[in-house]
C-alpha cells in the first residue's frame, strides 16, 4: 500500500466506489472524506451509504465523532482534524493546496493522504508540482469510457498565413480562417502526408516528427479539428477520402446523407470543434485548425488514445513568429510538452519590424540611464560619508 498518492478518475460514480474500495481494504481505520462542497458531500453520503455497511455519516451530523467514515467540505476540515483519522480522502486534490490544508496534511504524518484528480486538472506545472509534493505521485487510474488517459505532445509548425481565431465576424471569419487557401492546403498537404507516413515531407512542411508515430505495424489514428461545418467542407474537398464527425445535417457533405453524433473515433476524421467537445474526440494524433489559440475541449472530453494504452496524444497546431509565445504558454500551462518545428523554405523568419527595433533601443536606452544615476548615486553618498 501507498501512505500517499492521486487517484485518476473520470465521475463521480468512480469516486464513490473508490472510496468504498479503500474502505473494504481498511475495515479497521477511521477514514475523513473532504468534499469539494455541501452539494457533492451529500451526492457522496447517499451513494457511498449503499455501498459501506457501517457508520457514515455527515460532518453536521450530532455524533460526527463517533463515525467510522466522515464526510466534510473544505470549511470544516480544520474541526475534523482534531480527531485522529487513519485515512483522508480529497475528493478534488486541488482542495489540498489551500493554506490551512497544506499545515494539515503536514501534521498528518501518520495518516495515509490520498486525493484524486480528474483527467485535465489544469493546475498547470508548477500545480502539479506542489500536489505531488502534498500528495505523492498519481498510484492508480480508473479506465475512462475511451481508455485510459494519455499524455500529451504538442507540434508547432511555423507557418506565415496562420490566422488566429479571435472572434471574427462571420464574413472575417469566412473570409480569413475557413476559406484561407494556403492555410488549408498546408492542413491537407500535412495530412496526407500523416496517412503516407511520408517523414520527409513532414520535416520539409516543418512539422516536429515523433518517432513514435509509424512505429509498429498499426498506423496512428488522426483527425483534424475544424472550427465549423464549413471550414470542414472546405477541408473535404482537399481531403474527399476523409470523414466528417459535426452535429448539423448537411447533405452535401455526407454521402450516406447520414451524421455521426455519438462518437468522434476513428482514423481519418475531420471533426467539428462543437462536435468535438459534445462527443469527445479519441485519436493519436489531432491537426488543429480551428486557429484558437487556447485548447477548445473541455476537461472531460480530454483526448484519449487509440493505438496503444499509454501512448501519447499528439496536438499538431500553427504558429506564426508574432504568437508563437500564446501558443506556448496556452499548452505549457496545461503541462503538456512543446516542440517547435523548424521553418520550412516557403516560411521564412521574419526581420523585427522598425517598431519593435525602436522600442528595443528605448528600452536600453532607459537601462543605462538607470545604472548610470545609481552610480552617481552611490558616489555622492560615499563623498557625504566623508
Amino acid at each position: 500500500s501507498h501512505p500517499r498518492g492521486q487517484i485518476v478518475l473520470d465521475n463521480e460514480s468512480q469516486l464513490a466506489r473508490t472510496i468504498a474500495l479503500v474502505a473494504f481494504a481498511f475495515p479497521v481505520s477511521n477514514i475523513l472524506v473532504v468534499a469539494r462542497n455541501l452539494n457533492e458531500r451529500d451526492r457522496l453520503h447517499r451513494a457511498i451509504s449503499e455501498l459501506v455497511d457501517g457508520n457514515v455519516c455527515r460532518c453536521d451530523h450530532v455524533n460526527w465523532r463517533a463515525a467510522r467514515l466522515l464526510l466534510a467540505t473544505p470549511f470544516t476540515f480544520g474541526v475534523c482534524v482534531q480527531r485522529d483519522w487513519g485515512i483522508v480522502i480529497f475528493t478534488d486534490a486541488t482542495v489540498s493546496l489551500g493554506v490551512w490544508q497544506q499545515v494539515a496534511c503536514a501534521r498528518m504524518s501518520e495518516s495515509l493522504l490520498y486525493g484524486c484528480v480528474g483527467p485535465s486538472h489544469a493546475v498547470g506545472p508548477r500545480g502539479c508540482l506542489e500536489l505531488e509534493s502534498i500528495l505523492g505521485p498519481p498510484i492508480f487510474e480508473w479506465p475512462g469510457p475511451r481508455g485510459r488517459l494519455a499524455s500529451v505532445k504538442v507540434s508547432l509548425v511555423p507557418t506565415t498565413h496562420g490566422i488566429t481565431n479571435r472572434g471574427f465576424d462571420l464574413a472575417v471569419k469566412r473570409r480569413q480562417l475557413w476559406c484561407n487557401d494556403a492555410q488549408n492546403d498546408l492542413i491537407s498537404c500535412i495530412a496526407d502526408a500523416l496517412v503516407r507516413a511520408d517523414i520527409e515531407a513532414l520535416e520539409l512542411q516543418g512539422v516536429p516528427v515523433d518517432p513514435e508515430w509509424f512505429d509498429g505495424e498499426k498506423r496512428p489514428t488522426l483527425s483534424i479539428l475544424a472550427e465549423s461545418t464549413e471550414h470542414a467542407g472546405e477541408l473535404a474537398k482537399r481531403l474527399p477520402a476523409w470523414r466528417i464527425g459535426h452535429d448539423v445535417p448537411r447533405n452535401h457533405l455526407d454521402a450516406d446523407k447520414s451524421t455521426d453524433l455519438n462518437i468522434a473515433t476513428g482514423d481519418r476524421t475531420i471533426t467539428t470543434v462543437v462536435h468535438a467537445h459534445r462527443c469527445g474526440i479519441a485519436t493519436d494524433i489531432i491537426v488543429r485548425a480551428d486557429g484558437g489559440i487556447q485548447w477548445p475541449i473541455g476537461p472531460e472530453r480530454f483526448p484519449r488514445c487509440q493505438q496503444r494504452e499509454g501512448d501519447a496524444v499528439t496536438i499538431i497546431d500553427f504558429v506564426t513568429t508574432a504568437g508563437r509565445r500564446h501558443r506556448e504558454d496556452a499548452y505549457v500551462e496545461r503541462g503538456w510538452n512543446v516542440s517547435v518545428g523548424k521553418p520550412s523554405a516557403a516560411c521564412p523568419q521574419t526581420a523585427p519590424s522598425k517598431e519593435d527595433t525602436a522600442r528595443k533601443i528605448a528600452k536600453k536606452k532607459r537601462a543605462k540611464f538607470k545604472r548610470t544615476r545609481k552610480t552617481k548615486n552611490a558616489v555622492r553618498s560615499d563623498s557625504c560619508r566623508e
